[in-house]
């Protein structure tokens, strides 16, 4: 019994390690999708346009076998139907490692995205002006991302493929603690049995 109790208390101590995780936009069907909405409901983020009447266009790309090759979005001025909106990732809890790839650069476009923590506080930027992955490398505590995109109104960028790790889960600060008392209390019946 004990020892079923102090294999399961290790398990719970083991079970914290980093998650891979992505945005998921497979459930809007492949093409292109407008929402002219203000905040977009994902999994694992929430997406929010900043200025009114912005909205989202949403895409799924894939290859001659079917499979999806590139899926994301990109924040929508609905107006002129340009991805040159400003808007911002809040993840559901902060996120490490994370790269995306932004895709549609013209050469008058200028993007910067801004990486901040629970505080709202900027712990990084990353500037995009073509085509290619971006990548945040070892950051970790990514809890948002800015997009200010300045690019030209017909313009802009859009934005997938995003990969990222979630933040290890944090241990109540009573479960090491209870795993040494547990393990003092096998010790004592251990003792009591032999001696």
């Amino acid at each position: 019994m004990l020892k079923r109790l102090l294999i399961s208390c290790a398990g719970a101590l083991i079970a914290t390690n980093a998650q891979a995780a992505t945005l998921d936009f497979s459930s809007f069907g492949l093409g292109s999708t407008i929402l002219e909405q203000p905040t977009l409901e994902l999994r694992n983020a929430t997406l929010a346009v900043t200025a009114p009447g912005d909205g989202f266009s949403v895409f799924n790309f894939d290859d001659p076998s079917g499979s999806i090759i590139f899926s994301g979005f990109c924040f929508i001025n609905v107006a002129p139907n340009s991805c040159a909106a400003d808007g911002t990732i809040t993840f559901i809890r902060p996120v490490n490692t994370l790269s995306f790839f932004a895709i549609g650069a013209q050469p008058d476009d200028f993007l910067s995205v801004a990486a901040l923590d629970e505080d709202g506080v900027e712990i990084g930027r990353i500037d995009v002006t073509e085509d290619i992955t971006y990548s945040f490398g070892s950051l970790g505590g990514i809890a948002a991302l800015v997009f200010d995109d300045s690019s030209p109104v017909n313009n802009g960028f859009g934005y997938g493929n995003f990969d990222f790790t979630f933040d290890e889960v944090p241990l109540p600060g009573a479960i090491p603690l209870m795993a040494t008392g547990l393990a003092a209390l096998g010790a004592t019946y251990r003792r009591r049995k032999r001696g």
